[in-house]
């Protein structure tokens, strides 16, 4: 079965070029409408469409009009942006629009974007999620620098401590490092004493509450 496609046209190059590329895609029905029939058209109206798609450039000045709309209207809808920049992917989210890819996207990205949309789940240009784990990287090794710098906490201390968020006993993380099990458990007290904790439990409820993130080690 087509897939039922509706993309509201503007006078942007891209817009076009995505409804030559999908009219000749035989799993797709394309009609296209343009914004202002778009914001004109009742939600009712457009609920035959399995999925919207607006290219508009932010540059445009009815676009955060258009987000607003969308938002309102609560359909599947996949918006391509010029860029794929964090700052747009918080307008994205905040406007409860579940697809995103960018203007650089190949047509295959842009295809499973609209298959994962329409199927009920979320897709964000593959750019934007590589941006998104580098800064999360980032925050979690300056949040894991400022703890153990505050605290005076030694990088193998650090270790231990992500080790015992994964779960991992003394003799596990002994054998992980070749070290004693001795060696593992004066780490253990010294690890406690400078978090003011008792336990294991504690000191993960502690890291818990502290937003506390203990970064990966090569």
């Amino acid at each position: 079965m087509k897939i039922n496609t509706l993309i509201i046209k503007n006078t942007s190059i891209l817009s076009e070029g995505i409804c030559l590329l999908l009219q000749q895609d035989t799993d797709y029905q394309v009609s296209t409408m343009s914004y202002e029939t778009f914001v004109a058209t009742k939600k009712e109206s457009l609920q035959k469409h399995a999925i919207i798609i607006a290219a508009f450039p932010v540059e445009i000045a009815n676009y955060k009009t258009l987000l607003n709309h969308l938002k309102g209207l609560e359909l599947p809808t996949l918006m391509v942006m010029p860029t794929s920049t964090i700052s747009d992917f918080q307008q994205i989210v905040k406007h409860k629009i579940k697809g995103y890819v960018s203007f650089t996207s190949e047509y295959e990205e842009l295809t499973d974007a609209i298959h994962a949309i329409v199927a009920g789940a979320t897709y964000y240009a593959k750019d934007l999620i590589a941006q998104l784990k580098t800064v999360r990287k980032q925050t979690t090794m300056k949040s894991g620098k400022k703890f153990s710098t505050h605290l005076n906490i030694s990088k193998r201390e650090l270790e231990i401590i992500r080790l015992l968020q994964q779960g991992l006993q003394s003799k596990q993380i002994a054998e992980a490092f070749g070290i004693s099990d001795r060696t593992v458990a004066k780490h253990r007290e010294n690890i406690m004493k400078k978090c003011k904790v008792n336990n294991v439990t504690e000191l993960l409820y502690f890291l818990q509450k502290n937003e506390i993130a203990m970064p990966e080690f090569d």
